[in-house]
């Protein structure tokens, strides 16, 4: 790992904010001006490198800031246009992706899997779809060591090669454990099912019929432009991470994104710009176990209670990120957080934003 260290306790809030430069949307009342002041507080208490936010009420983004540096090295300030990897904010793209086909009839959700990948092995029991999407098949997890992958798979089936011989940790359907593995082997469904490259399918029936400009891949070695430094933050300061090949993790953990694109990409999934509503409704439904137990998980969407409300969405950590998307149906409140380092602590400013602005909207979307 690479030793350059960067000392963040000396900096004060004014001296931070002054060197490193900052950008926000202006609001029409005293919120944004609160959101800003929250924003900044969360960069230095947290001491994160770098840190957007959004919040989009009923279509419109009424708060954007972009704060501390997506390049510690060379002192490059974060842009609303900065591209952080969202960890499994992924899972929920891969499954607009997944609502699409189903919607088409291209994929049934309560298929066997190897319907779709037959090279896949079978296993003491047969999987769904349903419960690979929904955390409840009983697919494994990636162990520490495996997250740093530095190996190139030239498709997500060919990926499934990291896992594809381990056994299930129990009967499908008994209970809920998270599983990006099992994310995966549902990228490869999409691509046996739709017989194109799972890749290309997310950007041409996903990203560009959304208008998803920031949102991409994290390819290994091209360059991306706009795309921030990952990091470790240590007590002494922050570290880069290892270099990592995201090919092993395409539908699970594989994108780059911003804050004003997840924002946007929540809202037109809620508003069925890409599949009826009621599709996504179901998809952020959450599922039972086999003893009628909810998981609070549905299909790439989760629950989360912020601010006494409801909302839908995903949290993401990867290698040098961590990343949060929420969004409040009733309300049609979004809010996306991202920062360059996996030590991130979102939590605390998520809280505030949602009761910030969800009490405050308009109902409906």
């Amino acid at each position: 790992m690479p030793l350059h260290r960067f000392p963040v306790r000396f900096l004060s809030l004014l001296s931070l904010l002054f060197l490193l430069g900052a950008h926000a949307a202006s609001g029409q009342d005293g919120r944004a001006a609160r959101a800003q002041a929250l924003t900044e507080k969360a960069l230095v208490e947290g001491r994160l490198p770098g840190l957007q936010a959004a919040v989009l009420v009923r279509g419109e983004i009424v708060f954007s800031a972009a704060l501390g540096q997506c390049n510690l090295e060379h002192a490059v300030a974060t842009t609303p246009a900065t591209r952080m990897r969202i960890g499994s904010i992924t899972k929920t793209f891969t499954a607009s992706l997944l609502a699409l086909l189903v919607e088409e009839e291209t994929l049934d959700l309560d298929v066997p899997v190897r319907t779709y990948v037959p090279g896949f092995p079978a296993k003491s029991h047969p999987m769904t779809l349903r419960q690979l999407a929904g955390h409840l098949s009983g697919m494994p997890h990636y162990q520490p060591a495996e997250f740093v992958n530095r190996r190139h798979y030239a498709s997500v089936t060919e990926a499934l090669e990291k896992f594809r011989d381990r056994e299930l940790l129990f009967p499908p359907g008994e209970r809920f454990e998270y599983s990006s593995f099992g994310w995966n082997l549902v990228g490869a469904a999409i691509e046996g099912a739709a017989g194109k490259p799972f890749l290309e399918l997310l950007q041409e029936r996903v990203l560009r019929p959304l208008d998803l400009h920031d949102t991409l891949p994290d390819r290994a070695t091209p360059l991306v432009a706009h795309r921030a430094q990952a990091y470790v933050t240590t007590s002494t300061g922050h570290l880069n991470t290892p270099a990592i090949d995201q090919s092993d993790a395409w539908p699970s953990a594989g994108l780059l994104s911003s804050a004003e694109d997840l924002v946007r990409f929540a809202h037109a999934m809620w508003q069925g710009r890409l599949v009826p509503r009621s599709t996504t409704e179901r998809f952020a439904t959450a599922m039972q176990t086999d003893s009628g137990e909810s998981t609070g998980y549905g299909i790439g969407w989760q629950d989360q209670d912020l601010a006494g409300h409801r909302f839908k969405g995903h949290g993401g950590s990867h290698v040098g990120a961590t990343a949060d998307l929420w969004y409040q149906p009733e309300q049609g409140v979004a809010i996306a957080l991202i920062t360059n380092t996996n030590s991130g602590a979102l939590a605390p400013l998520l809280e505030r934003l949602a009761a910030l602005y969800v009490a405050a909207a308009p109902t409906g979307d």
